[in-house]
């Protein structure tokens, strides 16, 4: 019970320059203590902002953007972060968001621009899109192509969107083993560019919700790829490289 308080005195000052987000995100503890982190102003991250394994962070961007213009990757993510409520847009073609192998995030009600790679636990939700530009990247990449590796991805609700490339690429490429990455997705909407797909899947395990939509209706699915339409509860392990959703699974 704080009656008359300030925000300050109970979240502290709200973080409003590169230098004051790297200084909270290198000061929170490493024994997996909760920290919040709120910002003020829109930032440019200027160099690769990294979360350690251990640190236990929330992002409140608070409706602002961070606008990666690192020559690296923008933020990576080594222990447990979740982003709430805003923009991070990315300006160089590099991965907008880098989630390690064994690191869990979540991304809650945020427009993300730009290459996202999940190598660990990763979860989607609340309206939040995927989208990119870059001529050589999916929006999303999960999987690796030399590592059998126990990833996860959850979205439920929102839109991946490529202008120029497949939208979700799924992969494993350790093709005579049984993949452990796990991607499901539930009322999501895809969208490739006219040239490429709307999903690419290699040797993995997928599961979709027949509300999804397929708008160009052209997926790759190839390498014994293990794929569920969950409420339509048909499969299918099949070498069928490009061909229609709607053919697979029809309506």
């Amino acid at each position: 019970r704080l009656c008359p308080c300030k925000w300050s005195e109970i979240f502290g000052t709200p973080i409003t320059t590169f230098d004051a987000l790297t200084t909270a995100l290198n000061a929170a503890p490493t024994d997996g203590t909760a920290t919040a982190i709120v910002l003020g102003d829109n930032i440019d991250v200027t160099s690769e902002l990294e979360i350690s394994s251990g640190k236990n962070i929330t992002l409140h961007l608070n409706g602002h953007t961070l606008a990666i213009n690192a020559t690296s990757d923008g933020l990576v993510n080594g222990g447990n972060l979740t982003i709430v409520n805003g923009t991070i847009e990315d300006n160089t073609n590099s991965y907008v968001i880098m989630n390690d192998e064994g690191a869990t995030m979540t991304i809650d009600a945020c427009s993300v621009r730009g290459t996202v790679y999940n190598l660990g636990n990763m979860t989607v939700e609340n309206g939040s899109t995927l989208t990119t530009d870059a001529a050589e990247r999916a929006a999303l990449i999960c999987g690796d192509d030399n590592r059998d590796i126990a990833w996860t991805f959850t979205m439920t609700g929102g839109s991946i969107e490529s202008e120029q490339h497949t939208a979700v690429l799924v992969k494993n490429n350790y093709y005579e083993l049984d993949p452990r990455g796990l991607a499901k997705f539930d009322d999501v909407i895809f969208k490739g560019s006219a040239s490429f797909y709307d999903l690419v899947l290699c040797a993995v395990n997928v599961e979709v919700a027949n509300n999804c939509t397929f708008t160009n209706d052209r997926i790759w699915l190839e390498a014994d790829s293990y794929v569920s339409y969950v409420n339509g509860k048909a499969t299918r392990q099949e070498r069928l490289c490009p061909c229609k959703w709607s053919e697979i699974f029809p309506t």
